[in-house]
């Protein structure tokens, strides 16, 4: 069945109906601007959906045998929902690979089976939280599609994935928003209690100096200062010439 509803949902979106669908999701009033019926469209894929609908709980219960309130229950309705957002909701082939991903998950997990709803809810929070776009998009996306914080959070994984000794930083925190910011700077404290050497070059100096062992500053590429990172912000002319307090 998932094939045969894969094919007509191609299908109806590559059609005239499809197109007004669009148009009405992106702006109503717009396309009744240009003569779409809008009432007959939203009516007309409502009968669509329920007619798939329809076909889907009937097939569920032959496969089921028994059919009960509990099978289409609250609970399955955000299973269903998850399987939707995980994947991806730009096309069908991404809510299809959500199914899929979401139907296999609970084999593997089956030791966890009474932990299933609450797996479920912990991906469909992840997934609006990390991926709001879905698992698909996601991972098509190529880096230089990413806005300027996620290329900043990309760059410094990909750092810290070879477990450097020795880490050459110029400002981490561009771009970022300020919660990002200060989880950046607690790995950067806890990648220096394991022994890691960082040379940091910040514009966010009360984050710096306020984690580094020693800190300079630098006026026209000469070092006119030099000595622990809290004594800087402690120092009178620094915070006046550098910092504007």
């Amino acid at each position: 069945m998932e094939p045969i509803h894969h094919w007509a949902a191609l299908n109806i979106v590559d059609s005239a109906l499809g197109r007004a669908l669009c148009a009405v999701h992106g702006a109503e009033v717009g396309a009744v601007v240009v003569g779409v019926d809008t009432a007959r469209v939203k009516a007309l894929i409502f009968v669509v959906s329920a007619v798939i609908a329809s076909l889907i709980g009937s097939l569920f219960a032959h496969y089921a045998g028994i059919i009960t309130p509990e099978k289409a229950g609250f609970f399955k309705s955000i299973e269903l929902g998850t399987m939707v957002v995980f994947g991806g909701m730009a096309s069908t082939f991404e809510t299809v690979v959500g199914a899929a991903t979401l139907t296999a998950l609970p084999q593997a997990l089956t030791i966890f089976e009474d932990f299933k709803h609450m797996i479920i809810g912990a991906i469909l929070m992840g997934t609006m939280i990390f991926m709001p776009r879905g698992l698909a998009p996601t991972l098509k996306e190529s880096a230089g599609a990413l806005s300027g914080g996620q290329q900043q959070m990309l760059a410094l994984g990909r750092a810290l994935m070879s477990r450097p000794r020795l880490l050459l930083l110029d400002e981490p925190s561009m771009g970022l928003a300020p919660l990002l910011v200060a989880e950046i700077f607690e790995a950067l404290k806890k990648l220096k209690a394991a022994g890691a050497t960082i040379f940091l070059v910040e514009q966010n100096a009360f984050a710096a100096l306020g984690i580094c062992d020693r800190g300079c500053v630098l006026e026209t590429g000469e070092v006119k200062i030099a000595s622990t990172g809290k004594t800087r912000l402690a120092d009178d002319q620094v915070r006046q010439i550098y910092l504007g307090l």
